[in-house]
């Protein structure tokens, strides 16, 4: 287990209330009666919450991935479970899912980035 960079804990925080956004998004957004967006919104945006909770404590090699993986997820769902008529639920979905994946890609280009060493003038 490694100490994340400031940087990297940023962005594991922005993916949480990214993750909190999407859980609260039924209601605020006015989807909640839609059955399939309401529980597509409130399992992807807990799993969001969830890896990314777990990437603020701890920086395991698999948590960038497994973000990316709840965000192609949140990206498809529209979709995949045929909400595309609801719009609210499916702009909440894309909006969250493209932030949560570009984040994702950010993340993991953090990670494996090596520290550039100063040069001996």
């Amino acid at each position: 287990m490694k100490i994340a960079h400031p940087a990297r804990r940023t962005l594991d925080a922005v993916q949480f209330l990214l993750g909190a956004g999407l859980i609260a998004s039924p209601w605020f957004a006015g989807f909640i009666d839609e059955q399939y967006a309401t529980y597509s919104a409130w399992g992807a945006g807990a799993a969001a919450a969830l890896v990314a909770l777990i990437a603020i404590i701890a920086q395991w090699r698999w948590l960038p991935w497994a973000m990316g993986v709840a965000a192609i997820w949140t990206l498809a769902a529209p979709w995949a479970l045929n909400f595309t008529a609801v719009e609210h639920a499916m702009w909440s979905h894309v909006g969250v899912g493209a932030a949560l994946l570009v984040a994702a890609i950010a993340d993991l280009a953090a990670a494996h980035a090596t520290p550039k060493t100063k040069q001996a003038a």
